[in-house]
């Protein structure tokens, strides 16, 4: 059987890590053909983040947490992740998740659909058909979203004609076949 690991980076997310946990538990393993994990990157949280992840962790096997000694940034939280999913869990596929209900955990079954498909590469986005931003957003949020997806878009595609397909660089949701994670000479290779 395939097996798919959720990374979820958190910083201070207790408010919202059980309910997102409690989504992905639901929606994640609806596709037969693969068994999901969650890995949860917790940057150290005040709040208790971790302690929540560790209650679940209690009750279920496919939960596992790293925690970091100090806040790195989200980078470094999913550069630990990749590397602890594809070495420690023996993942096949890499799906990137946001902690903090931005994203809608029905969408796994998409993105592994599409990975069974062929893709190597599947991006969520806001801009797309079914996509939308969170409900819960404020105003000033919203606009920050939109400003820098729409400076991305600038910098990595202007004056392309990639500028007006790619319209949600900063997604935060994707999944990664095993293609672009376990070929020699790729960056999460030892």
């Amino acid at each position: 059987m395939k097996h798919a690991v959720v990374i979820i980076p958190t910083f201070n997310e207790s408010e919202s890590i059980g309910a997102t946990i409690d989504g992905l538990l639901a929606h994640a393993s609806s596709r037969a053909s693969w068994k999901c994990s969650l890995l949860v990157v917790d940057g150290n949280s005040p709040d208790g983040t971790a302690e929540i992840v560790r209650r679940y962790m209690a009750l279920h096997p496919e939960i596992q947490l790293i925690v970091e000694e100090k806040k790195e940034g989200i980078g470094a939280a999913y550069f630990k992740g990749f590397r602890h999913a594809v070495n420690a869990m023996d993942a096949d596929v890499l799906i990137e998740f946001d902690g903090d209900s931005q994203h809608p955990p029905e969408s796994i079954p998409d993105l592994l659909l599409a990975i069974d498909d062929g893709s190597d590469l599947v991006l969520g986005s806001r801009r797309r058909p079914g996509g939308g931003y969170p409900a819960h957003w404020d105003s000033l949020r919203l606009l920050f979203s939109r400003a820098g997806g729409f400076l991305a878009r600038l910098i990595l595609f202007f004056p392309s004609r990639d500028f007006w397909i790619v319209t949600d660089p900063t997604t935060g949701l994707t999944a990664t076949g095993p293609r672009l994670h376990r070929e020699p000479g790729l960056w999460l290779q030892n």
